[in-house]
């Protein structure tokens, strides 16, 4: 009987999630996401080089990040992976200068473009440098972009700070990068290989590196993790690595060969307003999550 009943439960989760990916928008939506900045480019080497920026700025107030990195790719001109090839500090640093965003300065920005451009000098390009450190018989990428991380962390800023800051990197590029070592949710990396691996079906991402999208971790934004407890696919309190484990292997019982196929349709459920912090019985009733969701059910008997 439970067997029976968690079946139904599953079938009626998978139901609920197909309608929603269904119902949203997906090319519309990408326009209020910062994937759209990767779509302004056709160069694979530009989107690798613009989505990595993007994701590591995607973070704090959406406007206000979306400025930063509109004045960083104005910077960096209309082929970013032509310009960090290139890229040399001593020269090209005093653009930066006015150049920030919250914990990272103008500096913090030069050096990650530096250390972006020493990788690609050496491996030719970010999806290369990733390969470098995959490992075929790990469950998940996330210990693979952690050798990503330490790869790009460990080239030379001196030319940056005027000094060798290897053992210490400045917080503000450090942030930029954080190390999926250290057990944190990752959301801004995860996003990144969202981009970079899953396939480019329903024009938000791009599937530019070969590798499983079985393998994607979810990328937890406060929108997919509030929706997701909602739906039951995880009830951990903490913000880390393991909730983002729990929550993608619940979708990976549904979509075995691309867990992370609804995260888009969740994030932007919740970034239009339609499944906002408090939803209402307004919010509930036409909400395609609602047969599967915990706080739908609570309006079932008035509807």
């Amino acid at each position: 009987m439970r067997l029976e009943a968690g079946k139904m439960q599953t079938t009626r989760l998978r139901e609920a999630l197909e309608a929603l990916y269904a119902a949203c928008d997906h090319k519309g939506r990408a326009a209020y996401d910062p994937v759209r900045f990767l779509h302004r480019c056709a160069d694979p080497r530009d989107i690798e080089v613009i989505g990595l920026l993007a994701a590591s700025l995607a973070y704090g107030n959406a406007k206000a990040a979306s400025d930063a990195l509109e004045r960083l790719l104005a910077v960096l001109g209309p082929r970013p992976h032509r310009a960090l090839l290139r890229f040399d500090p001593r020269q090209a640093i005093k653009p930066f200068d006015g150049l920030y965003y919250r914990l990272s300065t103008g500096r913090d920005l030069a050096a990650f473009c530096f250390l972006i451009g020493q990788a690609l000098r050496k491996h030719g390009s970010l999806g290369d440098l990733f390969l470098h450190g995959y490992r075929e018989e790990e469950q998940d990428l996330l210990p693979s972009l952690g050798r990503f991380v330490r790869a790009l962390l460990g080239g030379d800023t001196k030319a940056v700070y005027g000094r060798s800051a290897s053992n210490r990197l400045p917080q503000g590029l450090r942030h930029l990068l954080p190390d999926p070592s250290n057990g944190g949710a990752n959301k801004r990396l995860l996003l990144y290989l969202r981009w970079m691996v899953r396939p480019p079906a329903e024009g938000v991402d791009f599937g530019l590196w070969p590798l499983p999208p079985a393998k994607l971790l979810l990328p937890l934004d406060t929108h997919v993790i509030r929706i997701g407890r909602y739906l039951g696919l995880a009830d951990r309190k903490t913000v880390d690595a393991k909730l983002a484990r729990e929550m993608t292997e619940a979708l990976r019982r549904l979509a075995p060969e691309d867990p992370a196929r609804y995260d888009f349709a969740l994030c932007h459920h919740g970034m239009s307003g339609a499944c906002p912090a408090r939803p209402t019985r307004a919010h509930c009733l036409p909400c395609p999550l609602r047969p599967a969701c915990r706080v739908g059910r609570r309006y079932r008997s008035e509807f």
